[in-house]
């Protein structure tokens, strides 16, 4: 599972030209230093009008537990990062 906050994290993402990047999966050590790839099962928002990023609301499901997140992809920097929620 995740760990609360906001981290840099690696993403695998779809690109199209004149369109905002779509994610996937995305990479992260949990708290013993492994690296885990996680399936982005449903984007419920998104909003990349913004200047300085484009937003992502995110969902993945681990069996009935939904652990919600936000994905930021910041257009200057070409970077990702990751803001967790809570789990329901």
């Amino acid at each position: 599972m995740l760990m609360q906050g906001r981290r840099p994290t690696k993403v695998l993402a779809v690109f199209e030209e004149g369109k905002p990047p779509v994610p996937c999966k995305y990479k992260i050590k949990d708290r013993y230093g492994q690296e885990e790839t996680v399936a982005i099962h449903k984007i419920t928002s998104m909003d990349a009008n913004a200047v300085l990023f484009a937003s992502y609301e995110c969902e993945t499901y681990y069996g009935d537990v939904v652990q919600r997140y936000e994905l930021r992809y910041w257009k200057q920097e070409f970077r990702w990062e990751l803001f967790t929620k809570e789990r329901r």
